[in-house]
């Protein structure tokens, strides 16, 4: 009986190795990774200030934590866009990380320090939304078919794009 209960915990530790090395390897990390929402299958994290977010990928890098945001469309500037370095932002709060990873798929990666003066913006955009919500008046914005069709306030802009 105890043999067959030794095997059962051999087993188990075994898969449990093999799925995080699958993990590792779908999201092409180093480190021990602590979540992932390749797979649709992520935890949501919430912040206390009122931040929430789903990072793609969360690694331990043994002496911190980083998120990975994978996105699939092409940079084609010279640093990060402004939406997805704040949505990384957002992530790493939400994660207590202290780096994070934006990697676009036509290659074009970007280290993001989690530093005084993005936190700062982040909370800068965080309370013009606070904002928005408590008013009921959309944020200025620049419309797209794509934003808009996300966009809580669709159905009462007078700017949005047609979807």
């Amino acid at each position: 009986m105890s043999t067959l209960i030794i095997l059962i915990v051999i087993a188990f530790i075994l898969i449990s190795w093999a799925n995080l090395q699958l993990k590792k390897k779908k999201a092409n990390v180093r480190g021990w990774v602590v979540d992932s929402d390749l797979d649709g299958k992520g935890k949501f994290y919430k912040s206390t200030s009122g931040i929430a977010a789903k990072p793609d990928v969360v690694v331990n890098l043994a002496d911190r934590l980083q998120v990975i945001e994978r996105k699939n469309s092409a940079c084609r500037s010279k640093g990060p866009y402004k939406g997805d370095l704040m949505q990384v932002a957002a992530e790493m709060e939400v994660a207590g990380a202290t780096e994070g990873l934006l990697i676009y798929s036509n290659g074009r990666t970007f280290r993001i320090r989690n530093t005084p003066e993005l936190k700062e913006a982040l909370g800068s955009v965080r309370d013009r939304i606070f904002k928005s919500r408590m008013s009921g008046i959309a944020p200025e914005a620049t419309p797209s078919k794509g934003k808009c069709r996300n966009c809580d306030f669709n159905n009462e802009c007078p700017d949005a794009a047609a979807a």
